[in-house]
Formats: C-alpha cells, structure tokens, sequence
C-alpha cells in the first residue's frame, strides 16, 4: 500500500496570471481544474526525485507549486472519477442482433 500512496500526489500550481486548462495535459494528471491562478490535478505517477522538477520547468510562471499526500480512500475517488470521466468521453456502443 505505501508504493501506492507514494504514487499518487495532489497536486496544486499557483500561476502568476490565470490561464486557461492546456488541452495537452498528460495522461497522468487526474482530475484537472483551474480557477483564476490555480491549477489543481492529481499526479498519479509521481517520483519525489524527479515530479517536481519537471512540473518546475513545465510551469516556469508559477510562484508555488505543492504536493500533497494522499489518502488511499482520495485515491480510489480519484481512479474511480478519471474513469467515469473517460467513459462518459468513449461511450461503447451495444450491439444488437
């Protein structure tokens, strides 16, 4: 359980202006959202060594960038929103016969 929890991060960008949510966000990201300055999503490939550096160089404008812990009931909301979401974009189609 702890390789999980340490996979998974929230994760919370201040911006020095507001911006719109990039259309090229990566699969990783759960969940984005941003209200005026903030970018708000859920890293589920997080590494301590190398997320924060990356999201550093990604967001270069940002003024703070924080990552917060996860509990393993946040982490299944988390799967089961992303999912519901994905669905909802890919619907299947039944087949008939």
């Amino acid at each position: 359980m702890s390789a999980l929890s340490n996979r998974f991060r929230e994760v919370t960008v201040t911006l020095s202006n507001p911006a719109p949510l990039a259309a090229n966000l990566l699969a990783s990201w759960l969940e984005p959202q941003t209200v005026d300055c903030v970018l708000r999503f859920v890293h589920s490939d997080f590494n301590e060594g190398n997320s924060p550096r990356e999201l550093s160089e990604r967001f270069s404008s940002a003024r703070d960038i924080s990552f917060e812990p996860m509990s393993l009931r946040q982490i299944f909301l988390a799967i089961a929103k992303s999912n519901r979401g994905a669905a909802n974009q890919n619907p299947t189609q039944e087949k008939v016969a």
